[in-house]
């Protein structure tokens, strides 16, 4: 099985949606999609060249957040793959299953096309560059361990150790880029009944 495409989601309450869809619309210079979703409650980050990695989302429960979209023809064969490593799944459909890690991060398996193109960093004045390149997995202490185990090996991507010692990366290969090309997990200073898992 193999990660072709990673996408960020911003997962943003309905009284902030606009103003945190915005925000995200600043911050890279991308363009915005026509809303799509039964309610319009999606939509894709369009960059100027490249493939669209990043999407916002309008939720009505909760606080937000984000999370990633792992994208594969093999789809089934990957979402099986969760299940047998302890994810919990909230919803199935055909080319989509929506799980809960371990620790209790959202994260979806789909079979949706994805890249393969992933776009340059946006250029401002002053000669500064930037892009969305890293996704951070905020992790409780004493679950730290078993949650970056599980991450490892899901997508495959090897864990790496960090100069920091409550980060790790976490680097994706060169045939998965898009927003999950590398993130972080950091261990937490509280335990999981204090503080769940978040990104």
């Amino acid at each position: 099985m193999t990660i072709q495409w990673v996408t960020g989601f911003f997962d943003i309450p309905v009284p902030v949606f606009e103003a945190g869809r915005d925000f995200w619309l600043g911050v890279t210079g991308y363009a915005l999609s026509s809303p799509r979703g039964p309610r319009a409650d999606f939509a894709t980050l369009v960059p100027g060249t490249g493939d669209a990695y990043l999407r916002v989302q309008r939720i009505y429960a909760g606080l937000g957040g984000c999370h990633l979209d792992f994208h594969t023809p093999q789809w089934a064969q990957l979402a099986a793959w969760a299940d047998r490593l302890g994810a919990r799944r909230v919803l199935a459909e055909e080319g989509l299953v929506v799980f809960r890690s371990p620790g209790g991060l959202a994260f979806c398996v789909s079979g949706e096309d994805g890249g393969p193109v992933r776009p340059p960093a946006a250029q401002w004045s002053g000669e500064s560059v930037s892009r969305v390149d890293q996704f951070c997995l905020d992790i409780p202490a004493d679950a730290y361990d078993a949650e970056c185990g599980f991450w490892a090996d899901l997508t495959g991507w090897k864990l790496q150790d960090s100069p920091e010692a409550e980060f790790r990366h976490r680097r994706g290969s060169g045939q998965a880029p898009g927003a999950g090309r590398e993130s972080l997990a950091r261990r937490g200073r509280l335990d999981h009944h204090a503080r769940p898992c978040r990104t």
